[in-house]
């Protein structure tokens, strides 16, 4: 009965071994196109959110412009009626204080 020598013990472990490093660096390199697509789907959906989000601010800016225009039409002609009746009602105050 031929005998196994310790060298080619060694080979044989050696060469389960490589295939095993085979296995993994196969495993790794699919790991790695996996992590490559996803991080294509991510970088495509920040895209579509930073586009979004312009449009979004855009159509923001445009309602606060139009609310400003809108609150200065608004309000002057009826602050400016607060303050004249605040002054006539102060005035009217003041002469029913003189009054007594």
């Amino acid at each position: 009965m031929p005998t196994v020598s310790k060298t080619d013990r060694e080979i044989a472990t050696i060469k389960a071994d490589i295939a095993s490093l085979g296995h993994m660096l196969g495993k790794l390199d699919n790991t790695l196109d996996k992590i490559g697509e996803a991080s294509s789907v991510i970088a495509a959906t920040i895209a579509v959110h930073e586009e979004r989000l312009n449009t979004s601010e855009k159509k923001s800016n445009g309602k606060k412009k139009r609310i400003r225009r809108s609150s200065k039409r608004v309000t002057l002609p009826n602050y400016d009626s607060f303050q004249r009746n605040r002054r006539l009602t102060q005035r009217s105050q003041r002469k029913d204080i003189i009054s007594y």
